[in-house]
């Protein structure tokens, strides 16, 4: 499958159950460590991610975060950056 976002940043947050199956359906979990809330987590490993425990886990273009009340570690910071850097591309 070809990801027509490959190399853009990839923010899964909030930890809502559509957001991550949205993702899950997009192709990019296969082999990607990343973190929701836990009630979700078999939407990151049914596709072959690596559901990880933590408030916040980068893995190349995606940043992940278990829910809203993590959007205070580096999410956002992390994420607009990707997105500066994907743009000067």
């Amino acid at each position: 499958m070809v990801v027509p976002t490959a190399g853009r940043p990839i923010g899964l947050g909030n930890g809502s159950s559509p957001e991550a199956a949205i993702v899950a359906a997009a192709g990019v979990l296969k082999g990607k460590q990343a973190t929701t809330v836990g009630k979700c987590a078999l939407d990151i490993t049914q596709v072959g991610g690596k559901y990880v425990e933590k408030p916040l886990v980068v893995d190349g273009n995606l940043i992940s975060c278990g829910t809203w009340h993590d959007y205070d570690t580096q999410f956002m910071k992390i994420f607009i950056r990707q997105l500066k850097d994907t743009a000067k591309e």
